[in-house]
């Protein structure tokens, strides 16, 4: 017997791992069923992760239409979002198709490494037969159910987040064995919460610091794992953020601030900003589970009170909970800090606070348990019996409510028309040719990012692009645009329609430059129209010509560099495939072949090497300029922050300390404080301010 004992506990494992892989199976026929029924269309924020996703299998070479691109352009298709759900969704799509709800085989993948993460806790934290309760009620539970038929990055998120959590807690849990592997397998897990989503960093925050505390305050682990944790997990997103650190500071500002005023989000100083996540909780993890799962905590707390006479231990209180009060405390430690940073940020939506939903329900999953182990000490066989019945018989009924109401959102026999829309786009252009159809205005069904995804699907190149949002956009739209798609009926109802897109979609129709191809019916009432430059009033203008003469302007300073940007804004909407960025360098390269000297070419090709984000490009080509051009302060002052932007402040020092030499310039002058203040110079911070008021005063006047 004692030669099959080890078997048996394998087999005890197996049986374990296998009830939590009928789980996910389970839960995946249900979403596979969802998802085959829907007809939906993805949204905004929907289809641009799919979006995304689409970039980067075309810029690995698993999707048709692209090719290997290199590590750097790689990094380049995700300025504002880290990349590493987009590389596992791209890949999966190459594997499973790139309709959407093919697509979302990618959600059923995260969902499956959620419960794996969720089981492993559980398992740590009080056995199998609890973490398989924990499993299935995380498999219910609504919001993350939601999750899974919602195209968006929170569930992978949560998936990523509730694995760091759990290998963190392995790496430092006190009696933990093998710590020296398991600090870089909980390296490994909280890069890839990372490398998902910036917002990770509110729940593994103070994780890490907890983290950090407790290797420093125990004997058994060596304090030199901290820096090989730290090592790891930066090197990791290091590479990432150093080539988009503006965009994801701006993005983030972006989304978090300005998104928070715009929708009149509940500021933390007030009752709301608290209470938001509180009031929504309990429905997302599902009401009636909350209660009993809370009832059974509060209960069996005050039970073991009563039975321990504890009444203010530390360490004893954690174990009424359960036998590791470690895994109990560091549950618990996480979800309180997790919303307290997550309600403290500005912007608030339900999908936020999802990251912690995992843990809140294997805390409340301790009540569920409990209540069983009570009935079965209380009640008689037969009765127990009937509660076991009764109890999972509650949990599936709860199915069949979930798939109600996923369904009741579904439109299956409607018509969005993207794909039509699409198709006679193709019909009336040449096989895979590039194309940027404009759409005015735009909305949750039918938007800019949408037509992109299913224009862009088997490897096509037909993309989608907004303009309306300024009147200014209505003369470049009627000399240049090729494809408009427009909107008839009721446009406002339920939309934020600015009176910039009324204004430019009633330019197009009272224009002579387009004609009307096809309109389409609306779900929701009215038409969407199809608009095409007519043949004798074809685009003449050569914005690769005109951006040379754009490029030469920031030899003015601040006023060119508006100019610049305020024109190269509106013409990436015009052409979203930034054609005109092909035929610059060629003609630029070809001119300095000619004449090494030629400050056109070299404006030129520093201006495209700052919008595609090659800052040692752009480096070079203004350092030929400040020599070619020395009376000129403005070649220096790109110069240093070009560097600064490459995490160079010394050479951006060393640069506008030269230049201020001969040029005594208020913006050139705050570039160097700045610069001397990234280089380690904290001590200048005060002439920093005030060097940074008169630039600023400089900059207003010029500009206005």
């Amino acid at each position: 017997m004692e030669l099959f004992r080890p078997l048996y506990r394998i087999n005890k494992k197996l049986l374990f791992w296998g009830l939590i892989a009928i789980i996910w199976i389970i839960s995946t026929y249900y979403d596979r069923t969802w998802w085959n029924n829907s007809n939906l269309v993805p949204a905004w924020d929907q289809a641009d992760y799919l979006n995304s996703a689409l970039s980067h299998g075309r810029a690995l070479g698993v999707l048709q239409g692209g090719a290997w691109e290199g590590f750097r352009g790689l990094i380049s298709h995700s300025p504002k979002i880290p990349p590493l759900a987009s590389f596992v969704n791209g890949t999966i799509i190459a594997f499973s198709g790139d309709a959407p709800k093919d697509a979302a085989w990618s959600l059923s993948i995260w969902h499956g490494l959620l419960l794996f993460s969720v089981a492993g806790i559980g398992a740590k934290l009080n056995g199998r037969f609890f973490s398989c309760i924990s499993v299935i009620f995380v498999s219910i539970a609504p919001a993350l159910v939601a999750l899974r038929l919602n195209y968006v990055l929170e569930m992978p998120l949560c998936a990523a987040t509730t694995l760091a959590i759990w290998q963190l807690g392995s790496w430092v849990k006190p009696d933990s064995d093998n710590n020296k592997n398991r600090v870089y397998i909980a390296a490994a897990c909280c890069s890839i919460a990372l490398l998902i989503k910036q917002s990770s960093l509110l729940i593994l925050f103070p994780s890490v610091i907890w983290a950090i505390i407790k290797v420093v305050n125990t004997k058994e682990i060596n304090n030199r794992q901290i820096f090989y944790f730290l090592f790891i997990t930066f090197s990791s997103i290091l590479p990432w953020f150093k080539h988009n650190w503006i965009t994801v500071i701006s993005g983030t500002n972006r989304a978090v601030i300005s998104s928070a005023i715009n929708e009149g989000d509940p500021s933390i100083f007030n009752l709301d900003g608290w209470t938001y996540y509180f009031s929504i909780i309990p429905k997302q993890i599902g009401i009636f589970f909350f209660i009993i799962g809370l009832s059974g905590l509060i209960f069996h707390f005050i039970k073991r009170i009563k039975e321990l006479k504890i009444y203010n231990s530390n360490e004893q209180l954690g174990k009424v909970f359960t036998a590791d009060s470690f895994f109990f405390k560091w549950l618990v430690f996480n979800s309180i800090f997790c919303w307290f940073l997550t309600t403290i940020v500005p912007n608030k939506d339900p999908r936020y606070i999802t990251p912690i939903l995992p843990l809140l329900i294997i805390i409340l999953s301790f009540g569920w348990y409990e209540f069983g182990k009570f009935l079965f000490k209380k009640l008689s066989k037969i009765t127990y019996f009937v509660t076991l019945i009764v109890i999972p018989s509650i949990i599936i009924s709860s199915l069949p409510l979930m798939r109600k109401i996923s369904l009741s959102s579904t439109n299956r026999h409607k018509d969005w028309q993207i794909e039509n829309i699409i198709n006679e786009v193709r019909l009336m252009s040449e096989d895979n040719e590039s194309l940027t159809v404009i759409v005015v205005p735009s909305f949750a069904e039918l938007n800019q990012h949408n037509i992109s995804y299913y224009g862009r699907r088997n490897g096509t190149n037909i993309i989608a692009r907004q303009l309306g949002k300024h009147s200014s956009d209505i003369e470049p739209c009627l000399k240049q645009c090729e494809w408009i798609l427009l909107a008839e009926g009721d446009i406002s109802t339920g939309n934020s329609v600015r009176p910039s897109a009324y204004a430019l979609d009633h330019a197009v129709r009272s224009s002579n430059y387009f004609y009307k191809i096809k309109e389409f019916n609306r779900v929701k009432g009215g038409q969407y129209s199809l608009w095409k430059r007519k043949p004798q009033f074809v685009n003449y203008t050569n914005f690769a010509d005109s951006f040379q003469v754009l490029a030469k302007g920031l030899e003015e300073g601040p006023i060119g560099v508006k100019r610049v940007f305020d024109i190269i804004a509106v013409q990436h909407m015009i052409d979203g495939h930034k054609k005109y960025q092909a035929i610059v360098r060629e003609l630029s390269l070809k001119k300095l072949g000619e004449n090494p000297e030629d400050t056109n070419a070299h404006w030129s090709l520093g201006l495209l090497a700052i919008l595609e984000n090659r800052p040692r490009e752009a480096d070079f080509h203004f350092s030929k300029l400040e020599s070619l051009l020395q009376s000129n302060p403005w070649p220096s002052a790109y110069r240093s922050i070009v560097n600064l932007a490459n995490w160079n402040p010394w050479q951006a020092y060393s640069i506008s300390s030269n230049s201020l030499r001969a040029h005594d310039d208020p913006v050139l002058k705050a570039i160097n404080d700045i610069s001397y203040i990234f280089s380690g110079g904290l001590w200048r911070i005060t002439s920093t301010y005030n060097s940074l008021k008169e630039a600023i005063t400089q900059i207003d006047s010029s500009t206005s």
